[in-house]
C-alpha cells in the first residue's frame, strides 16, 4: 500500500533530509530492504547524505531519477494533484490558512486512496 510520508521543513538541506530519511526508515522498519527512488534535489547529494547513505545501506537503496525528469516523478503529480485541491478557486487570507488547508489534505491523503493512484502512480 503506497503512503505519504511528509514533514514540514523551512528549508531542506542534507541534515533535513537525513531527518526525514531517518523518520522513513522507522516509518517502514518492519521491511527488510526498502528502495527509494527520488529526484536529484542538491540535498540529496551533500557528502553528510551520501555518507548517511552508505551507513544504512544494507536496509535503504537510494535511486536518482535521470536528471530533468519530473514526469517520471510520481510526487510531482502528487503536488500537481495538491495544488488544484489547495490552491485552484480558493482563498487563503492568510499564510496559516493555507498551511492549515495543506496539513488537513496531507492527513486526509496519508493513505493513498484511488483518486491518488489514478493520477500519480504508474501502474
Amino acid at each position: 500500500m503506497a503512503t505519504v510520508l511528509s514533514m514540514f521543513v523551512d528549508t531542506v538541506y542534507g541534515t533535513v533530509f537525513i531527518g526525514f530519511l531517518k523518520a522513513f526508515l522507522k516509518h517502514y522498519e518492519h521491511l527488510q530492504k526498502i528502495y527509494l527512488v527520488i529526484d536529484n534535489a542538491p540535498s540529496h547529494h551533500t557528502k553528510i547524505v551520501t555518507k548517511f547513505l552508505e551507513s544504512v545501506k544494507d536496509k535503504l537503496e537510494v535511486l536518482f531519477l535521470p536528471p530533468y525528469s519530473q514526469n517520471l516523478n510520481p510526487i510531482e503529480h502528487f503536488w500537481s494533484y495538491v495544488r488544484e485541491y489547495i490552491t485552484h478557486d480558493h482563498f487563503h487570507p492568510k499564510l496559516e490558512d493555507l498551511v492549515n488547508s495543506l496539513r488537513s489534505f496531507l492527513i486526509k491523503h496519508e493513505k493513498f486512496n484511488v483518486e491518488v493512484l489514478t493520477r500519480c502512480c504508474y501502474y
